[in-house]
Parts: C-alpha cells; structure tokens; sequence
C-alpha cells in the first residue's frame, strides 16, 4: 500500500472518527497523531492556525502534513491582509507562516512599527523627564523664593542714589524699580508709606512623616515725610529670618528655642551679607549702631495673590509663562482693578501747612473725599510719564509714551476706618530673649543695615540716607 493511499484511506476514515480511532491509529505515530489531535482540539480558529504551523514544521512526512499545509495556504491570504496594520497581528502572521509568501512585508512593517513604538516611548520618557524636572524647577522655586525676592529687592534698591528726594523724581530716574513697585502685588500708600505685601504658605516636614503647615511674608516699604523717601525697607514680621530658614532648609524652627532661633538669625545674616556689601566699593562695617525700633505698617495687604514662580518680582509668571503685554491702558486718571498698568510710578506728595493733601502730577486723577475723624484717610497718586529711558525729563515735561510700562495709573486708594491697618501680631514669646542683632555697612550717605530680635518680632534689613561723615579740620601749625 502506497503512502498516499494509506493517507487517503485514513483521511476518509475521519468521517468517522470515533468508530475508526483505532484502525487509524495503526497507519501512523504515536506523536504524529498527538501533535495532529493538537489540531483538532484547537479552540480558536487562531489557534488552530498556529497549532497546524507546529505540525506541519514538526512531521514534513507526517500524516496530515498535506492537509493541514493546503489548509493554511487557503487562509494565508485573509490572515495577512486582517493583521498588516498592527504590530500584535503582523506578529500572529509571522508566526502562523515564517516561511508565507508575506514574510517580508511582514517583517519590514514591524520593524516600521517598532522604530514609532521606539520613538514615542522616547517621548514619552522625555515628557516625563520634563514634567519630573518641571516640578522639581517649580519646587525649588517655591523653596527659594524669599531668596530671590529679596535679592532682587536688594539689588534694586541699592541702585538707587536718590533716596531722600521725592518719590516721584525717584520713581522717574529709576524705571526699572518703578516697573518692579508697580507690578503684582501692587503697593498701597497713604501720606507716611507705600508699602508691598508678599506672603505664602509652606509646610515643613517633621519626624514622624507629619508637617508644620507655616506662612511667611515679606514687606517692601518705603516710608515717608513730605514725599520725600527717608528710608527703604525690607521686613519680615513675626521673627521672620526664623520663618525663611525653615522654609530654604525644610528644617523646623521653634522660636522658643534660643538655640534655634539664634542659628536662623546666623543663617539669615550670612545670606544678605554678600548682596548688602554691593552698597558700594567704599563700603565699611560700622559697629556699635544703635538701632531704633521698627513701627508697624499702617497699611495692609492688598490681597492680591503672590506669584512665587517668578523669577523676580519685575517678571511675574502666569500659567508657567512670563506675563504678556498688558494690552491697551485706560485713560490717564482711570483707575482699574481688573487690569493694573504694569508700572507703579508716583507723582511726588506735598504736605502743606493746613494739612490737606495735594498731589502735585501733569494730570491729576480726580481725588474721593476723605474719610470724616480719619487720618491719612485717602491719597490719590497721580500720573508720572517715565518715558522710555531713566533720560526722562521733569514731571510734566513730556506726554504719555507708547513703551510698554511707561505709565502708572492709579485712583483714589481709601485706607481710613481701619480696614486696612494691618493688625500688629506679637510675635510668640520665647523663653529667653536674644539680643538684638544689626550689621550696619555705611557708603557716602547710604547705611544699609540688617536686622533681628528687635522689639515687635521684626527682622529685615533697612536702607536710609545719613549725613556723610565730614572730615576733621587739621590743627593749625605754629609757625
């Protein structure tokens, strides 16, 4: 009996499988017929596609070898065209036919596939390394934002060689520290100050996987006397060198602690140092000053939220973009709140002997009547134009310029009847109360001085115009 024969009686015999099984059985092997019973008991037709592949590769003398390969050749065709667009059925293709008459094609579109696939997990990698190093950015942001406020603040400031003139001539000669008082938060004044708010929440972490949730807030004030600027200053309130330290170095800080409250007033120190030496070349330390006390701000926060993202406090941050132009201004002697000019620039203030407040300006926003018994009630700060350069000339000599920035203005500001007095909080007692502690550097007729453990829990650092020292007469010599 010929080999084909034995094959086509057997495969005749299927029809009836169960009563021929074992006359079958004695025409083949044993492992013939078990991989060819694979087959049969497939319970997909996917699986039963590869399971034909497995015979046919293992016995190309085998039974059913035949049949199974015509069978797979009948459906290679649907198969390929049903799996050519994705990876899982370009792979189910290959491995039904690895030697099918669409190998190559199958083989070149995965390796396509693989290369996207590659190429967007890189993304995705790479979007995630961004994100990752976009929230660590953020964080030490966050963590070093008193820092670099007030080292721009510092610099800023010490730029300036006009202290003791009006405000407005300030404001006029130095537009980049008029832009940066003008911008978000904006600055309240009254007849005596101008003062800025920053603040912002921080927790520090403490042993036992809990956090001390703390807030910490940073005060720029200038203060006043005829509109003239007699002092600058930057003041962190309720022992705030203690709140810094905790908030930089994620350690908490508890101002009972002598201990610890000292080594925050060393750190602090040693931070400002450096950028308060930039007072001048001829800067020396002078000792022994005797430092008044610090008198609370009359003047509260405007509520306005501190973006601490910035990188400084001229450049504010919206959305994790530097903020835009803001567009057309309103007319000189509207004042806005929905869209605040960026530049804070102050027409100089006189104080006559009456003691009714005029606001010397080009344009003069209209004043609001002040409030009755109220001190220092409403003052209304007029339009100063800065031009584009600190080359500007006197108030009044030029008109409004198209720059960016260029003009400030700003409406009545109400501060009587209280609402806006910032509530003078004792800062917590402590067991044993430091000493107060200044560094005092003195250039010509500048003294910028640090400060801590005054009385009222006030540190900071104050910028004000001294007499310059005059030089000894030399004794005559007897001739």
């Amino acid at each position: 009996m010929t080999r084909a024969m034995t094959r086509g009686g057997c495969v005749a015999s299927l029809l009836g499988f169960s009563a021929l099984l074992s006359s079958c059985a004695a025409f083949v092997d044993k492992t013939d017929y078990a991989d060819y019973r694979q087959v049969r008991l497939a319970p997909s037709e996917d699986e039963r596609l590869l399971a034909a592949q497995r015979y046919v590769a293992a016995h190309p003398d085998g039974h059913w070898h035949d049949e199974l390969a015509a069978e797979q050749s009948a459906r290679e065709v649907v198969v390929y065209e049903r799996g050519k667009a994705t990876r899982e059925g370009l792979q189910f293709y290959v491995a039904a036919y690895p030697e099918g008459r669409f190998s190559v094609q199958a083989q070149q579109r995965l390796a396509v596939i693989a290369q996207v696939e590659a190429r967007k997990t890189e993304e995705r990698a790479e979007a995630e390394r961004v994100r990752e190093d976009r929230r660590v950015r953020d964080e030490e942001l966050r963590r070093t934002w008193v820092t670099r406020f007030f080292g721009y603040w510092a610099d800023t400031l010490l730029a300036v060689r006009q202290w003791g003139e009006p405000i407005g001539d300030i404001a006029r000669q130095n537009p980049d520290f008029s832009r940066a008082f003008g911008k978000s938060p904006r600055p309240k004044c009254n007849a005596s100050e101008c003062v800025k708010h920053y603040r912002a929440n921080y927790g520090v972490p403490v042993p036992g996987g809990t956090r001390m949730e703390r807030s910490i807030e940073l005060l720029l004030r200038l203060s006043l006397r005829e509109g003239r600027v007699t002092s600058v200053e930057l003041l962190f309130p309720r022992r705030g060198f203690s709140r810094w330290f905790e908030l930089e170095n994620r350690r908490p800080v508890i101002d009972e602690d002598p201990q610890m409250r000292a080594e925050a007033i060393a750190w602090a120190f040693e931070k400002v140092k450096p950028t308060l030496a930039k007072i001048g070349d001829d800067a020396v330390e002078v000792a022994g000053l005797v430092f008044e006390a610090v008198q609370a701000p009359t003047l509260g926060p405007d509520g306005e939220v501190t973006d601490t993202a910035a990188n400084d406090p001229s450049s504010q941050v919206i959305g994790g973009a530097q903020e835009q132009s803001m567009g057309e201004q309103p007319a000189l002697g509207t004042p806005t709140e929905e869209q605040p000019a960026p530049d804070m620039v102050i027409g100089p203030i006189v104080i006559p002997e009456q003691g009714n407040r005029v606001i010397t300006t080009p344009a003069p926003a209209p004043t609001s009547p002040a409030t009755e018994g109220a001190s220092g009630e409403v003052m209304t700060l007029g339009i100063i134009d800065v031009g584009p350069s600190a080359e500007a000339g006197p108030s009044g000599a030029a008109g409004p310029t198209a720059g960016e920035g260029e003009v400030m203005t700003l409406g009545p500001i109400d501060v009587g009847g209280g609402s806006d007095v910032a509530p003078s909080e004792p800062a917590p007692a402590v067991a044993q109360t430091l000493q107060a502690q200044t560094y005092t550097l003195r250039s010509g007729d500048l003294r910028v001085t640090v400060f801590a453990e005054t009385p009222g829990g006030w540190d900071g650092v104050r910028i004000d115009r001294v007499p310059a020292p005059t030089a000894k007469p030399r004794p005559r010599q007897s001739r």
